[in-house]
């Protein structure tokens, strides 16, 4: 689906729902929020290497904010300013949340 993006160097970030199946770093298919509830909240995590979501592999990177919503995109080595800044974006932009 991204291939063309990815194979001549564009940029972009996705979205990914909460709810999204994904494999963890251990094989077994787990939500997407899973992935980030043991972080402190405010903590931006780029989960290492790709992990695979509806026939895509993706470069999930993520956080857990204090009012228990959880940010989750595809973005190789996005920190976490980065990641609160998408957000905040998100949120004022409907159509991003």
């Amino acid at each position: 689906m991204f291939r063309y993006l990815r194979a001549t160097g564009i940029s972009f970030r996705i979205r990914v729902k909460r709810n999204a199946l994904v494999r963890s770093g251990r094989g077994q298919v787990v939500q997407a929020w899973q992935l980030f509830r043991s972080q402190r909240a405010g903590v931006g995590v780029p989960l290492p290497g790709l992990r695979k979501c509806r026939e895509m592999e993706l470069h999930l990177s993520g956080l857990r904010l204090a009012s228990g919503a959880y940010p989750i995109v595809d973005a190789p080595h996005l920190t976490a300013d980065a990641l609160s800044n998408y957000w905040a974006f998100g949120t004022v932009n409907p159509r991003l949340a």
